[in-house]
């Protein structure tokens, strides 16, 4: 006895393709993509973020030249370049050779000052004179009482004084109450007149057997070249000047130093 088929109807065919659908689909999410089967196409824009991306995963050879410039960089985090050393270097010697430079005019500039002169030249000059042996002068003239004459001393360009100390010591009066007068003569003989006559000391043997010791500290305005200094006296009456001593010092900046 045969068996009837079942009839096909819509309904079946319906139904057998839904589940021949649903199978093939499992099939496909069990198996997964093929290799190499999902290219630059299949990617939509902005797909792939940062946290996709595996740390060091990205290496110089991937990036392109000349696409990345100071704006992107941390630049505070970079060591100096050797240029940048070369650059510091040479600035440095730049600043050295401008000291240098500075340093020299400053020196020329001295050197200007001081008249081309040696700084030493500058130093106190001192000329001196000192004698023991007595003086015997008569009373009432001038006497040049100068130990070995008048002395002399030399002054640079560019000082402007010499300071003259003079003294003597006088004693053994012929009468009482001689007067007696001292004073430094500068580039002129023994006289009563000029500045030194005009800054003189002077004191009174009060008796015969009487000492005293008379000085003077002058500054003379001076022009360069070589100067005379005199040690002058004058005695009222004869009597010893037995000690007597000159001595002259050149002076840059003034009487006063």
């Amino acid at each position: 006895m045969k068996r009837a088929l079942p009839r096909l109807t819509y309904a079946n065919v319906v139904s057998t393709l839904c589940l021949f659908i649903l199978l093939g689909g499992g099939a496909i999410a069990a198996s997964g993509l093929a290799r190499n089967s999902v290219g630059s196409r299949q990617l939509r824009k902005g797909a792939v973020r940062t946290a996709k991306i595996a740390n060091e995963a990205v290496t110089a050879a991937k990036i392109k030249r000349g696409t990345i410039d100071g704006s992107l960089i941390a630049l505070q985090t970079l060591a100096t370049v050797p240029s940048a050393q070369n650059a510091a270097s040479a600035l440095r010697a730049t600043r050295a050779d401008s000291a240098g430079h500075a340093d020299t005019a400053s020196q020329a500039a001295n050197a200007q000052s001081l008249g081309g002169a040696a700084p030493s030249s500058y130093l106190g000059r001192v000329a001196q004179s000192a004698t023991g042996i007595n003086l015997h002068p008569g009373g009432g003239s001038v006497v040049d009482a100068t130990p070995g004459g008048p002395l002399a001393i030399t002054v640079p360009a560019g000082v402007g004084f010499v300071v003259a100390d003079g003294a003597a010591s006088f004693a053994d009066a012929s009468v009482a109450n001689t007067n007696i007068e001292q004073w430094v003569a500068l580039d002129a003989p023994c006289a009563m007149q000029g500045p030194g006559w005009e800054s003189h000391s002077y004191g009174t043997l009060v008796s015969t057997t009487a000492r005293q010791e008379l000085s003077q500290h002058l500054a003379f305005p001076v022009a360069p070249g070589v100067h005379s200094v005199r040690l002058c006296i004058l005695p009222g009456s004869t009597l010893d000047v037995f000690s007597r001593t000159l001595t002259v010092t050149t002076v840059a900046g003034g009487p006063n130093g």
